[in-house]
């Protein structure tokens, strides 16, 4: 990206993060994160990536509601940054924290092996092949 569209991605952000919490506050509760902003070259598309903490029926509720009702937060973002073409904005889940929580519960049920049980392993596979070499 470049500097231009960086800057705007940082004051997309900084405009829109107390009005989602908001959004979110009035439409069943949670709480709205936005995790980070991706602006096209050209300025006329934000994507926004948001952490939607609640309950998963409720993060398909939110996400939805934001969709429909995103000209909402493109007036408030209109008040707020002054631009010759306000973006059109677009969310997106961002499921990295389910994710990461995924994988190390995966970790945490699966342990390392042991330095030990490496090298008996491998102590096997090498007399393994010797056997199988004569």
């Amino acid at each position: 990206m470049s500097i231009r569209t960086e800057k705007l991605a940082s004051e997309i952000k900084k405009a829109l993060s107390r009005p989602l919490q908001d959004f979110a506050y009035s439409n069943g509760g949670g709480m709205i994160t936005i995790t980070s902003v991706v602006v096209s070259p050209d300025g006329s598309v934000a994507k926004l990536h948001i952490s939607i903490f609640a309950n998963s029926a409720g993060n398909d509720n939110i996400l939805r509601k934001l969709n429909e009702e995103h000209y909402f937060l493109n007036r408030v973002l209109a008040t707020q940054v002054r631009l010759r073409i306000i973006p059109e904005l677009r969310f997106y889940l961002d499921d990295s924290l389910d994710q990461i929580e995924h994988i190390s519960s995966i970790l945490k049920a699966n342990p390392p092996l042991s330095k030990e049980t490496e090298d008996e392993d491998t102590t096997q596979n090498t007399e393994d092949s010797n056997e199988d070499s004569e």
